[in-house]
């Protein structure tokens, strides 16, 4: 048998509430002939705030004419620490009543204000803040920790779809 490289192409009919994106993190490595799971470290970029499908939508004339139905906010992850055959999980959450109001945007920025304004959206007080729950802990942490090569299923939730 020859080895082809294929490709794999996924496309969206509709836009889902929620949106649950799984990183490939676990593969497989050949040693000394057998076959060994082992964990892909190499880190992947996601957006916290504004990741659009649109590009990815099958029926291209929808995302179009209403691009705002395609745009998603993240408000969870799960991480994953350790190694292919064994490791230990956390969650990092997006900490608030953000989600059902408004999107995190950045008061300082003349643009992002106007905008959030215009549209009736503002910065909650805990908008922008995470927590990350390990066993029994829980802290609070930056936005930017969030983005890390722990990452594992993102969880987005779809711009003014309704309240869960």
């Amino acid at each position: 048998k020859d080895h082809v490289r294929g490709t794999k192409v996924l496309g969206v009919w509709k836009p889902a509430d929620v949106l649950i994106i799984q990183l490939k993190r676990f593969g497989m490595q050949k040693f000394y002939g057998r076959h060994m799971p082992e964990k892909l470290t190499e880190s992947v970029e996601f957006p916290l705030d504004g990741l659009d499908i649109g590009p990815y939508v099958a029926d291209h004339a929808a995302a179009q004419a209403q691009p705002e139905k395609f745009i998603y906010d993240l408000f969870g992850v799960v991480n994953h620490m350790g190694h292919a055959s064994f490791g230990h999980y956390t969650a990092s959450i997006r900490k608030g009543e953000w989600i059902n109001n408004w999107a995190c945007t950045d008061p300082g920025d003349p643009k992002e204000a106007a905008k959030a304004a215009s549209e009736g959206v503002g910065k909650a007080p805990a908008a922008c803040l995470w927590e990350e729950f390990d066993d029994g802990k829980v802290r609070e942490i930056d936005a930017e920790s969030v983005v890390s090569s722990r990452a594992y299923i993102l969880f987005y939730r779809r711009r003014g779809s309704p309240s869960c």
